[in-house]
């Protein structure tokens, strides 16, 4: 659903490009929600090219595959609305467009961050294996120790921000990026190091049964599934960007079974 910027307020305290919070409403005006506005040109060191592009087919393929993530929504900021913002260097990045922007709605304050002293609940194991492999496929090396992503609730999580997914596919480098695709030999490059995963060091001395129920919802999903969600975004995007995520996750899902066995050699470590 496509929602209307009514309100721009203060930026986040944290985060990369310090996302502002904005109040959107829903085009037939049922709706009025709060979001975090994410936009290519909020970092005042980077562009983060093809991070709407990013953000949405993630979120969407999260949604898809019933799993716990922050609901996104393509948000139009009029010029009008833009004129009035008081901070100068935001109103700045807004006018540089494009003119609809990605939001992710706030899920309230009961929310807290992820950390490593977390305690590992053997019941949220699926879960976890379900968020590790999710983060492998889609080439998602920001859910580290360092950047967690992660939101907690009692017992249930929420992933947030992926503006950094996909990187293989819509990276500077095109397909050839730094990291390896994950279903070519010895290319899990998420198990070990800075990258390293939240949840690896809770999975790595599990079975495989985890991974493999997590593998399934994946081949569940319709053969038209990626095309479906690339067909969502707004013209002012980039198609090209999308095009090659579809084509990723196609190969991706095609070469499953070559991920689940990078990973069962990474438990025998």
């Amino acid at each position: 659903m496509l929602y209307e910027a009514v309100n721009v307020g203060q930026r986040a305290s944290s985060g990369r490009a310090l996302p502002p919070m904005v109040m959107a409403q829903s085009q037939d005006g049922q709706q009025l929600v709060e979001v975090f506005l994410k936009g290519p040109h909020f970092s005042s060191s980077k562009t983060f090219d093809n991070i709407l592009e990013r953000e949405w087919m993630a979120g969407r393929l999260a949604s898809e595959l019933g799993l716990p993530c922050a609901r996104g929504c393509q948000v139009v900021v009029l010029p009008e609305l833009i004129a009035t913002v008081g901070d100068q260097v935001l109103r700045h990045q807004l006018e540089l467009g494009p003119e609809v922007l990605f939001g992710s709605i706030s899920a309230g304050p009961q929310w807290n961050v992820w950390t490593s002293a977390t305690p590992a609940r053997r019941a949220a194991l699926p879960t976890m294996a379900s968020i590790y492999l999710f983060d492998t496929l889609i080439d998602n090396f920001d859910r580290s120790e360092h950047s967690p992503n992660l939101l907690l609730h009692g017992d249930d999580f929420l992933m947030i921000d992926h503006g950094e997914a996909f990187q293989n596919a819509s990276g500077t480098g095109g397909y050839e990026d730094l990291q390896g695709k994950p279903w070519l030999p010895a290319q899990l490059q998420n198990t070990a190091g800075f990258d390293q995963h939240i949840f690896w060091p809770r999975l790595r001395h599990r079975d495989m049964p985890e991974f493999t129920r997590a593998a399934s919802d994946w081949s569940r999903l319709p053969g038209d599934m990626f095309a479906g969600i690339a067909a969502e975004i707004p013209s002012c995007w980039d198609r090209t960007t999308v095009n090659r995520i579809t084509d990723y996750l196609c190969e991706g899902v095609e070469y499953l079974a070559a991920v689940l066995a990078n990973i069962e050699e990474e438990l025998q470590r």
